[in-house]
């Protein structure tokens, strides 16, 4: 298929290129009969390129090649972790952004995976222009993502990844006492919905002063990524998950509807000493974001106290507990000190 038009650039992965990544995207197509695929390839586009700035906390590679029939864009980054569904309740803001670029596209998938990273794809054409809310809600549940053999991206600078963390010269047990799973795992999709709306508003700045009082400088997405995808995947693996998508537990923290999680675990992980370091800039990180959230700069809105309470206790825990102190029962379960 012949290829009229087409742009590879590099972008480091922050914030910030998420924007570039859009600005791309809108000087290849404008001016061509493609422009007409703008507004769905520019969400699709900032869909992958943030979750590249979220999770995989690479450089990345954006190719955009336009066909007489169709656009394709390819993200390539240099993790090796695959996207994964997130079984999040039906009012949730986050946990449905590769679906919704499944809904916006025509063919999309996951390319030459490795241990060198991956490349994220999606084509955009006519046939999808005309999906109904019920068809865009259907994909948001539905989308499947399957690693094919599409052809690499065209060769270019030699991949470039953020240094992985120094190896751990010692692991601690940590035990969480009274966990309990149901608001851990509430405070987590809101963790995530905070962290996307904290991506899109550093890219919004582009320069300009934040709209709230704040450190900005205490923000690190890669640090944050990293607690997630460690400690947090860890403490899921410990979670037995309710197979019943309404059962989730609202965002207030509250336990309406039908639960099949026990309502507290006692959990010991083992977890690097080095990873003290890590939690803690993610603890600020998500400060920052509620502060944002707080103050109206960002669409989530700020955690409940218990979503503060559970974040700040699982964090100082592990954080002391790597010091050497004592674990401490999670206040509000069953023979918490008064």
């Amino acid at each position: 298929m012949t290829v009229l038009e087409r742009r590879a650039v590099r972008l480091d992965g922050v914030a910030s290129n998420v924007r570039s990544a859009r600005q791309v995207l809108r000087d290849v197509l404008r001016g061509t009969a493609a422009e007409r695929w703008l507004d769905a390839a520019e969400l699709a586009c900032t869909e992958v390129v943030s979750n590249v700035v979220l999770h995989a906390g690479t450089a990345m590679e954006l190719t955009v090649s336009v066909q007489q029939d169709q656009v394709r864009v390819e993200v390539r980054d240099f993790c090796p972790t695959l996207p994964v569904p997130r079984f999040y309740g039906q009012s949730a803001s986050t946990g449905r952004g590769m679906a919704l670029v499944a809904a916006l596209t025509s063919a999309h998938g996951i390319a030459d995976a490795g241990p060198e990273g991956k490349t994220v794809w999606f084509v955009v054409s006519d046939e999808v222009v005309a999906q109904s809310e019920q068809d865009l809600l259907a994909a948001w549940d539905d989308a499947e993502w399957d690693v094919d053999d599409a052809p690499p991206p065209a060769p270019g600078p030699a991949p470039v990844s953020l240094p992985p963390p120094p190896a751990a010269t010692s692991v601690v047990v940590v035990t969480l006492l009274g966990l309990p799973p149901a608001l851990w795992m509430t405070a987590r999709e809101h963790h995530d919905a905070l962290l996307r709306e904290l991506a899109l508003y550093l890219a919004g700045l582009d320069g300009a002063a934040p709209s709230a009082r704040v450190d900005l400088r205490r923000v690190d997405l890669t640090a944050t990524e990293l607690t997630r995808s460690t400690l947090s995947g860890s403490l899921l693996g410990h979670v037995p998950e309710s197979p019943v998508p309404e059962a989730r537990v609202p965002m207030d923290g509250g336990t309406g509807g039908p639960q099949t999680l026990p309502s507290t675990l006692d959990l010991s992980l083992n977890v690097p000493v080095e990873l003290s370091r890590v939690v803690r800039a993610a603890w600020e990180t998500l400060d920052v974001a509620e502060q944002l959230a707080a103050s109206g700069a960002l669409l989530q809105p700020p955690g409940s106290a218990e979503l503060v309470a559970i974040r700040d206790w699982v964090c100082l825990q592990v954080i002391d507990q790597l010091a050497g102190q004592p674990p401490v029962r999670w206040a509000g379960s069953a023979g918490a000190a008064s």
